[in-house]
């Protein structure tokens, strides 16, 4: 009766275990499956077809709950701290929608919209998205798509419906060549300005070729201007960014702007104001962290599956030895 008892005991565990580990394995597939994301494109209630969306996965939270650059991204000296507005959300989109034009970074998918403005791209997962759009010209209009930084949370992913309305911009190109600018500011702590470079060369391109390399420092005023087509994608870059610095490209209708930030190393002792050339910027001080919102991950099924794993195991054992 006790053998029989043991019998019936074993083969509940059995299938305890298998049912929790396969419980386990489709819930981890859940976690880790990625879903599609609808992009809906309209102008003034009419639908904008014929833009081709692309989208790139940048980051993910470290350990301390902090979003990181990752894969393509990781080596770029773009930093997602501090990110506490919108204007300062859409600056790090465009820095690196630059890097991703100039550089020519492969997306996980892209699509076109249709007559509808609507374009499906697919491959999205737990992380933070850059989606960006290729700028284009139809008939005497400039269509330029607003590039997004995007956080989809497990919840989302979960839920399997994904949806972002994108902005963009409309404008008339003229007929003549347009002066187009480049200029450089800084941002360097106080009692850090021995750290600035003297100066800096910018890479101008034009429909992702280089169409010209330029030094700015003092005595041009850290500023280049120059001539080109208004239809033309313009675009900057520069060339061997310092150790210690970050960058940010801006762009306020013609003119570009390259800020570099100067970071202190955790050893350094730096105050908040910032010294550099006339056309440097100041210091705004630290962001809250927290802005970004948090992401969840589903680890409670690794130990449910540890667990039935070693039941599988002892259960195993146990009926090996009776039937010697």
């Amino acid at each position: 009766m006790t053998c029989k008892v043991c019998r019936i005991s074993c083969a509940l565990l059995c299938a305890a275990a298998v049912l929790l580990s396969v419980f386990s394995c489709f819930a981890l597939n859940a976690q880790a499956s990625d879903c599609s994301l609808t992009l809906i494109c309209k102008h003034q209630e009419n639908a904008v077809p014929n833009i081709e969306w692309s989208i790139f996965r940048v980051g993910e939270k470290n350990n301390m709950g902090e979003y990181v650059l990752t894969g393509d991204f990781a080596d770029y000296p773009v930093s997602l701290e501090d990110i506490d507005t919108a204007s300062a959300v859409q600056d790090a989109a465009d820095t690196l929608e630059s890097y991703v034009i100039l550089d020519n970074l492969s997306p996980i998918d892209s699509a076109v919209t249709d007559e509808n403005g609507t374009a499906v791209v697919d491959g999205v997962d737990v992380g933070l998205y850059l989606i960006m759009g290729k700028e284009f010209v139809s008939g005497e209009t400039k269509i330029t798509p607003s590039p997004m930084l995007v956080e989809f949370t497990q919840e989302q992913i979960s839920a399997g419906d994904l949806t972002v309305y994108p902005k963009m911009t409309f404008e008339t190109v003229p007929d003549t060549k347009t002066k187009f600018g480049v200029r450089k500011t800084w941002i360097i702590p106080e009692g850090s300005a021995d750290k600035q470079p003297q100066k800096v060369v910018v890479g101008i391109y034009e429909n992702g070729e280089l169409f010209k390399e330029v030094t700015l420092d003092s005595s041009n005023n850290w500023e280049y201007f120059w001539e080109g087509d208004p239809s033309s994608e313009w675009k900057v870059k520069e060339v061997n960014i310092d150790e210690n610095f970050t960058v940010v490209y801006k762009q306020n209708e013609t003119v570009f702007q390259v800020e570099n930030t100067f970071v202190p190393s955790e050893n350094t002792d730096s105050g908040s104001s910032s010294s550099g050339s006339s056309s440097g910027t100041s210091n705004t001080g630290t962001g809250n962290k927290d802005k970004l919102p948090q992401t969840g991950s589903l680890w409670w099924p690794v130990p449910v599956a540890a667990g039935a794993g070693v039941i599988l195991i002892a259960v195993g054992c146990r009926m090996s030895r009776k039937r010697k």
